[in-house]
């Protein structure tokens, strides 16, 4: 390998089990076009494509709990009853349903 002075080699090991220095010809006649700096000064964006939990994250760590907590002391006392009897009776009836669930 030091004796052809290539910067590639390959094998083939699946039919021949040869070893082989690649050369690379480059013709005298052809000359290399310089071209301006295509993505010089330019921004590449890579965009990542949210998930369904990363969503939900978002929603979780905004200021969302803030504006609802700000709001809900703004509300008359009436609808404050009406929510907590509504979770009230939410909650009893996850716990009917659980038990329905155990005695099956």
């Amino acid at each position: 390998m030091a004796i052809t002075k290539q910067e590639t080699y390959a094998f083939d090991l699946e039919k021949t089990g040869n070893f082989f220095a690649i050369l690379n010809y480059k013709d005298s006649d052809v000359t290399e076009e310089k071209s301006e700096c295509l993505f010089c000064d330019d921004v590449i964006y890579t965009y990542v494509k949210p998930t369904f939990m990363d969503r939900i994250s978002d929603v979780l760590h905004e200021q969302y709990y803030q504006i609802l907590l700000e709001n809900i002391s703004k509300l008359p006392k009436g609808a404050l009853f009406i929510i907590f009897g509504f979770l009230l009776f939410l909650n009893i009836s996850m716990l009917s349903i659980k038990e329905r669930f155990q005695l099956q």
